[in-house]
């Protein structure tokens, strides 16, 4: 690939990232759960991600060696905005209980991957 095919390209990511931290700056300054104070959006927050038990676990076909995933949660939350996903991307992992099912090593080497 020679230098002017790749200018094309890294001038759309330039844009790409500068529209991302335009929409994150925005955000910050308009959103009204954001600019609420830190203490009150805990509480929301830990309300929104209530306590559960989590169980993770794939249906195993014996015939073909190929696991396939059952059952995934997505928290919804984690997915409003980057500033709200960074501070709340690991109280999933503080407040609930994961349940891990598996019929082989590899699926455990699956879900540690």
């Amino acid at each position: 690939m020679s230098l002017p095919e790749a200018q094309p390209a890294m001038k759309q990511q330039e844009a790409l990232k500068q529209r991302s931290d335009d929409v994150t700056y925005l955000n910050a300054t308009t959103s009204l759960l954001l600019m609420l104070p830190a203490e009150i959006q805990i509480e929301i927050f830990d309300f929104a991600i209530s306590p559960s038990t989590i169980m993770l676990y794939q249906e195993y076909n014996h015939h073909t060696d190929i696991a396939k995933p059952k059952h995934r949660h997505a928290i919804p939350l984690l997915f409003v905005c980057r500033q709200i996903h960074s501070e709340v991307a690991i109280l999933p992992y503080k407040v609930n209980v994961f349940l891990l099912i598996v019929d082989c090593y590899l699926d455990l080497a699956d879900f540690l991957n």
